[in-house]
């Protein structure tokens, strides 16, 4: 993974990349770990409770636990 693979995207953009290419739900510490390692820039003091809200009001998550999430297919978010 690149060093700047996440850099300019959204939280929301990079976690839907990141989870599609992954194939497999992760827990939003996870996910931060790995968009930082990516060269993404998350904001606000606590970057789990901010990538976990960004991803509970993204119609391209579904909440699969406590702060786990999976990244829905292209087919599923539109037919909603």
């Amino acid at each position: 993974m690149g060093r700047s693979k996440y850099s300019g995207k959204s939280v929301s953009e990079a976690a839907y990349e990141m989870l599609r290419e992954a194939n497999r739900a992760m827990h939003a510490k996870e996910l931060v770990q790995r968009l930082v390692e990516g060269g993404l820039q998350i904001k606000g003091k606590t970057p789990l409770t901010s990538v976990a809200t960004s991803l509970k009001r993204d119609k391209r998550f579904k909440k699969v636990g406590p702060n786990t999430f999976e990244a829905l297919e292209e087919s599923l978010i539109h037919a909603v």
